[in-house]
């Protein structure tokens, strides 16, 4: 997590929030994602898909600004 957070990939709340994670949450969390979804008639697989794209393709362009890549070595 410290190489996200120097390389500002992550906020400092934003890395709190993921090492605070626990299984039993972001499983609650996917159940509420993919009930909101299907309560709309929309694919929660196929937006579940979209925002891991986003997610990747954000956090490599932050990375990229920060001086580092995908094959950087870590920290």
């Amino acid at each position: 997590m410290g190489p996200a957070t120097a390389w500002r990939v992550l906020s400092a709340n934003d890395a709190q929030i993921v090492e605070e994670d626990t299984e039993a949450q972001r499983q609650s969390d996917l159940a509420l994602f993919r009930g909101w979804h299907r309560g709309r008639g929309t694919d929660p697989e196929a937006a579940l898909e979209e925002l891991r794209r986003r997610t990747e393709s954000r956090a490599l362009k932050l990375a990229e600004e920060n001086g580092r890549s995908r094959g950087a070595e870590h920290d």
